[in-house]
């Protein structure tokens, strides 16, 4: 798995750019892809957190924060599964995501 696959995925389903994923801001849709980006990266790589953080910027602590935040968001929030499942498609990957 390619974290700029990743960032291509996302970038064509979420309003953002790969500029707002890896910069500061936090504004929802920023924040979500972002989140998105790392448990992708954690569930489907071997990649550690460190290594993950290394991608966008941020410590290991922030990215499980981000993994635990989406797999919420996957949980609960039918507008964000659908677009994290197109994401998911748009790499190959099973939507048996599971805690």
């Amino acid at each position: 798995m390619n974290h700029e696959a990743i960032f291509t995925a996302i970038e064509q389903v979420f309003p953002v750019t790969r500029a707002d994923i890896i910069g500061p801001r936090r504004r929802r849709n920023e924040g979500e892809a972002r989140h998105l980006f790392c448990w992708i990266l954690r569930r489907h790589t071997r990649m550690s957190l460190s290594q993950i953080g290394g991608n966008i910027g941020r410590d290991h602590t922030t990215i499980i924060y981000a993994v635990n935040r989406c797999q919420a968001l996957y949980d609960t929030c039918k507008q964000f599964r659908l677009m994290a499942n197109k994401v998911l498609d748009a790499l190959d990957l099973a939507h048996d995501i599971a805690a």
